[in-house]
């Protein structure tokens, strides 16, 4: 127990040391760190919303509709892409944002660059094809945004 306790320093502030994530118990307090890490940043915000058609209830939504982000901010990729199947394991900084996004992660792969193009997830009821025995989409509706956090 000695041991463990000379392995804490107090002053340690993760949010200001690269490399390090949180694990915690409860959504609300990632948020929390994830805001006031957010608000350490310079410059100004960049925000970017959801294209929601059709029919997509809030309760299915796969991430919040209103991404809020400044140049420099730590994202996770939630879905992995053709070009870069890893790309949902970066610890990655946001670089720029238009129609897409760019995460960049120093020292990975040299420097690479990811660009993170907008993810269309379906609200989709299926119903049986009665001449095939197969079951088939009906698209309800249509969540496009970033698919990052």
């Amino acid at each position: 127990m000695r041991w463990l306790r000379g392995q804490i320093d107090p002053t340690f502030d993760p949010v200001k040391s690269d490399g390090y994530v949180t694990l915690t118990t409860h959504n609300a307090r990632a948020e929390e760190i994830n805001r006031k890490a957010l608000e350490a940043l310079p410059g100004a915000y960049q925000d970017y919303h959801a294209v929601i058609s059709g029919d997509f209830p809030d309760h299915l939504y796969p991430i919040e509709p209103m991404l809020r982000l400044r140049v420099g901010a730590r994202v996770m990729l939630i879905r992995t892409t053709s070009s870069s199947p890893a790309a949902s394991q970066w610890d990655a900084r946001h670089r720029r944002g238009d129609d897409r996004q760019e995460a960049h992660r120093d020292g990975w792969r040299n420097g690479e660059s990811l660009d993170v193009p907008s993810y269309s997830w379906e609200n989709a009821r299926y119903r049986l094809n009665e001449d095939t025995g197969d079951t088939e989409p009906e698209v309800q509706g249509v969540f496009k945004h970033f698919p990052i956090r």
